[in-house]
């Protein structure tokens, strides 16, 4: 994994390379599969989110249309729900399966709570329709072959990071 330190004037210095580096060179070495981790200098603390959404801004810039205005404005507009609809979608992805069992699950849930469905027909309907899967959250097993070991740690990563995300977001709100 290359690591890189970036500075309080905002440099970025490759410290295997031995060099600074641009954000651009960041974008290519991501997308040529390397695995790149941004830290900062002093804290050691982890920028990777950040940097990675300036390459994707700096993108943005030059081509656009990568983000329609419109999700930008829905993302701004739904502030936490955002994140959490962001959240739903990222299981989504990478375990498919789990999430329609998730959701055929809470879905029997509320008919067996509304009074629609009898005990014996929630035990039953949820035996035949969810797969033997745990109902627990996607673990990294559930992704499919094909994913790496460093897409499989991203996804947890980016979990991780929209998690720390709400809370900064409900503390936030909790401030004002």
């Amino acid at each position: 994994m290359t690591v890189i330190k970036r500075y309080s004037n905002r440099k970025l210095y490759d410290s295997e390379a031995r060099r600074y580096v641009r954000l651009e060179e960041i974008g290519e070495m991501i997308r040529n599969g390397e695995d790149v981790r941004i830290v900062d200098h002093q804290t050691g603390s982890d920028l990777t989110s950040l940097v990675l959404l300036q390459v994707v801004l700096e993108q943005e810039k030059l081509i656009g249309g990568i983000l329609p205005s419109s999700i930008l404005k829905r993302i701004i507009q739904k502030g936490d729900k955002a994140f959490e609809q962001l959240r739903i979608s990222l299981h989504a992805f990478s375990d498919p399966m789990l999430f329609v069992d998730q959701e055929i699950q809470q879905r029997l849930e509320c008919l067996a709570a509304a009074g629609k469905l009898s005990s014996p027909e929630y035990e039953h309907l949820s035996a035949i329709l969810v797969s033997s899967n745990n109902m627990s959250e996607p673990q990294e097993e559930s992704f499919s072959e094909e994913n790496t070991p460093a897409q499989k740690e991203e996804f947890k990563r980016l979990s991780q990071e929209l998690d720390r995300l709400e809370a900064e977001l409900k503390k936030l709100r909790t401030d004002r």
